[in-house]
């Protein structure tokens, strides 16, 4: 059995991930993926950029239980990330 990549696998749960590019010497941008969520399963994300960085939501847990959780992440003028918070 195969999975694409849009097809989640049974035994993984979702999570909320960025991907964060940065120049190297040569000016190739080189992406690392940076996992915001908590170890819940996570649904519906949505993400918003602002000045400063990224904000990111998404649900998880049961119909009638679900719960809102959100990220922000800052950037440096080099382009690593600073801070970042979950809640």
């Amino acid at each position: 059995m195969s999975f694409s990549p849009s097809t989640p696998r049974p035994d993984a749960p979702i999570r909320v991930a960025l991907g964060r590019g940065t120049p190297d010497d040569t000016g190739t941008l080189r992406f690392a993926r940076q996992v915001i969520s908590d170890g819940a399963p996570a649904t519906y994300p949505v993400v918003a950029t602002t000045e400063d960085g990224v904000v990111a939501a998404w649900t998880n847990g049961t119909s009638g239980q679900t719960v809102l959780r959100e990220a922000a992440t800052t950037s440096t003028p080099n382009g690593t990330s600073g801070g970042r918070s979950v809640n």
